[in-house]
């Protein structure tokens, strides 16, 4: 197998350090590392690492892990700045640098690579799939702060929601015409109360009035409209019970009961609506999920793993 110049950057790194073959093995994606060992010369060295890694103790061996990872990682991060710069890979090395500016700062929580992993891919996608992202969408499902993933979005340029093109513009308006709630087209297309409203008039079309579905009193809580249909729907998919989401909705338990019996009559309008505003997307679910949301999760064990396979080999 050929072990690329970075591969033996890194093994050089651990055997440095004294790590086993079999952590060798896994965070290099080498098969047979103690080979690259034996031909390099650096046997000998190794096994003294390996006999001090031993003497120092469970608590020194993993202060000294910790430190391996982090050095892993920063030569990871510069490997793939470089590549990046090289092959036009415009979000990568744009977010590194912001990474960079971001933590050097004197104070405030710091932000790691494998945070803006999951931004970049979701940038990548829009500019593929042509849609916009939601800072505040995408900040919810990877449990960040919405002022940070907004300021990453626009630091690497990509697609937003608060920027609309002439044929996002064209869909709002067909929407307005087609009577879609304003609140619902809002919900959708993550607009603003401002942006809503200037569009609505630009054309010259009364607001769209909120169309209530069905109330059991005079209070919020009591009553239903399609945006908090398409909320219950959502949690419901992800499988929350009724009472967490009863509590996160501000929902009395009877409207989330009639906005379940009788989904097999307000979501086909929703969608309705999804397909004025997202004519060229498949829509299957009466509630915006985006493209990052049906990937499976990638935890900071792996991320360093995907990007040497994705970027380095």
């Amino acid at each position: 197998m050929i072990i690329s110049q970075h591969q033996q950057r890194f093994i050089d790194l651990h055997v440095k350090e004294g790590l086993d073959l079999a952590t060798i093995k896994r965070v290099t994606m080498v098969k047979n590392p103690s080979s690259y060992i034996i031909r390099s010369g650096k046997q000998e060295e190794y096994t003294k690492a390996q006999e001090i890694a031993r003497m120092s103790g469970d608590g020194a061996h993993r202060k000294r892990l910790r430190r391996i990872q982090k050095e892993h990682v920063d030569m990871l991060v510069e490997t793939i700045y470089s590549q990046a710069k090289e092959e036009g890979k415009w979000f990568y090395w744009r977010a590194i640098e912001f990474q960079a500016e971001y933590n050097n700062r004197k104070h405030g929580e710091k932000i790691s690579f494998g945070e803006l992993l999951p931004i970049i891919w979701e940038a990548e996608d829009a500019v593929t799939l042509q849609y916009r992202v939601s800072a505040k969408a995408l900040s919810h499902q990877l449990h960040m702060h919405e002022r940070i993933v907004s300021a990453i979005l626009k630091y690497i340029d990509a697609p937003r929601s608060t920027q609309l093109r002439a044929s996002d513009e064209e869909r709002i308006i067909l929407a307005y015409r087609a009577k879609v709630p304003q609140a619902l087209i809002r919900h959708l297309y993550d607009l603003t109360q401002q942006k809503a409203t200037m569009l609505a008039k630009k054309i010259g079309l009364p607001m769209p009035k909120r169309e209530i579905l069905w109330y059991c009193g005079g209070h919020e809580k009591d009553k239903l409209d399609f945006v908090k249909a398409s909320k219950v729907y959502e949690q419901r998919d992800k499988g929350e019970c009724i009472i967490n989401i009863c509590t996160k909705l501000g929902m009395n338990e009877d409207v989330y009961n009639y906005a379940l019996g009788h989904r097999y009559e307000i979501e086909p309008r929703i969608l309705d609506a999804m397909n004025i505003l997202f004519p060229d997307r498949e829509v299957y679910t009466p509630y915006y999920l985006s493209p990052f949301a049906r990937r499976p999760s990638i935890n900071e064990l792996v991320y360093r793993e995907l990007c040497i396979s994705l970027l380095i080999l």
